[in-house]
């Protein structure tokens, strides 16, 4: 027909259509584009071209003839259903929420808008707004398995993890072979500390796609909280040769060389993982970290601080607190190590550390605070019992810091600090061959550390 009469407008819009249900997108759209050349305001022609570039993944011009349909046709919830799922693929989540919120005012029982909104909230970290949107998928159509998966997900990620199992054993249920149900079980097993069931959980995802970097690079996680430090470096190098930029694996292989003591590797694989995403705080607050054992501490204290500035975390503070302190930054050390604390109340290493600035800064009464606190924490805090020591000796509380000696040293055997403050004690407490006894005891343990021979020979005086 349209070799006889090319102007023919229905004759565009019929072959397009059929180049539309064969899939052959870039045919269909030169045709319905004829078919609006001659007839403009031909409402379907905009729509089924709209489809057309979205089935191209085109997802900026599908927009726009989305927008054309509903300037003609402003009820025509496919066209703003699509629009919305063409905004959710360009990842504008709020455009894409405000479209399907649309759909659902006109239409309550719009099944797929509920979910895909429910997905939006997911991205935008909104887990309360999303299992609600995949609760009502669910109860408009019972077998919805990627909604009962994408709400245990959320539910997961709300730390909600009864329920999240649930859902995700029924998308498993409805879906046998389903690798992401797998993988986030493994991460459910994982928060559980179930580390055997998350390995088993990750390796039944990979089995089902050999290809799945995310669940290589996570039973690698697993194993390298479990030490088991070459096991994981298999699973991440496969993550890695699966997906080179994948920050998050480069990031676990810095754990792993840092955790063997390969402090240049760890900040190798640490470079990599912030060169793909500049803004990944976890990486950046573990290279200062590492650079604080590499004892850069000018360098550790700036990339804590673009931690800090990304993700305020107890952790980076205490860090930051560390490497100001070894700066000899005291001011800053103190508010930093208070900043942690603040975030994490129960954090007795950051109490520890601010108890013995506070203790060199003279601030002996606080500096006890602080220990006591640690040792509430984590009883069995062999350093807080041996800095309290300290402290309770330069408040005169002399039994006491004996008692704290003694129990620093039952918890860890031959530490000499804890000999040393012992010494002291029983020095004080006029028992001097005791005290001769405690020091050599030090010594043996710290054969160089002048501080300690000082002390004997003024005890011998």
């Amino acid at each position: 027909a349209i070799q006889y009469k090319p102007d023919l407008s229905d004759a565009y819009y019929w072959r397009g259509s059929a180049y539309y249900a064969l899939r052959m997108d870039a045919e269909a759209i030169y045709d319905f584009t004829e078919c609006i050349r001659l007839k403009p305001d031909l409402i379907d022609a905009h729509y089924y071209r709209g489809q057309a570039y979205y089935g191209s993944q085109n997802y900026e011009e599908a927009i726009k003839n989305f927008n054309q349909t509903l300037a003609l046709k402003p009820a025509h919830l496919d066209a703003l259903y699509y629009r919305g799922n063409s905004y959710y693929s360009l990842r504008l989540h709020q455009e894409a929420i405000a479209d399907f919120s649309k759909v659902i005012e006109q239409n309550r029982n719009y099944t797929q808008a509920y979910f895909y909104r429910g997905n939006c909230y997911y991205l935008q970290g909104n887990d309360i707004e999303a299992i609600k949107d995949f609760t009502s998928a669910i109860q408009q159509k019972s077998d919805h398995t990627e909604a009962y998966f994408w709400r245990g997900v959320s539910q997961f990620m709300a730390g909600q993890n009864e329920n999240a199992e649930a859902d995700l054993n029924k998308a498993l249920q409805l879906r046998p072979n389903y690798p992401e149900v797998y993988y986030w079980k493994g991460r459910l097993r994982f928060t559980q500390v179930k580390d055997n069931e998350s390995i088993e959980n990750f390796t039944a995802a990979i089995n089902l796609r050999h290809d799945y970097a995310d669940a290589w690079h996570y039973r690698g996680y697993v194993k390298y909280f479990g030490q088991q430090y070459d096991d994981a470096t298999r699973d991440i190098n496969k993550a890695i040769e699966i997906n080179p930029l994948h920050a998050d694996a480069y990031y676990a292989r810095g754990l792993v060389e840092f955790a063997l003591a390969n402090d240049e590797k760890a900040i190798t694989a640490l470079n990599q993982a912030i060169e793909i995403r500049p803004t990944f705080a976890d990486a950046l607050m573990t290279r200062g970290k590492v650079k604080y054992f590499m004892q850069r501490y000018s360098e550790a204290t700036i990339d804590l601080t673009r931690s800090i500035e990304i993700k305020p975390s107890a952790d980076a503070y205490y860090w930051r607190g560390y490497a100001n302190y070894m700066l000899k930054v005291d001011n800053q050390a103190m508010a930093d190590y208070t900043k942690a604390i603040q975030l994490k109340p129960n954090y007795p290493e950051a109490l520890l550390r601010r108890g013995d600035l506070r203790y060199i800064k003279e601030m002996d009464q606080l500096s006890l605070e602080d220990f006591n606190e640690a040792i509430r924490i984590s009883p069995q805090y062999a350093e807080a019992y041996c800095l309290r020591a300290r402290t309770r000796l330069a408040l005169n509380q002399t039994e006491e810091a004996l008692r704290d000696a003694n129990k620093a040293l039952e918890l860890k055997a031959g530490y000499a600090e804890a000999y040393y403050y012992q010494s002291q004690a029983f020095a004080k407490l006029g028992k001097r061959a005791e005290a001769m006894t405690a020091i050599n005891k030090a010594l043996e343990f710290a054969p160089g550390n002048a501080t300690y021979q000082n002390y004997k020979v003024s005890l011998g005086n």
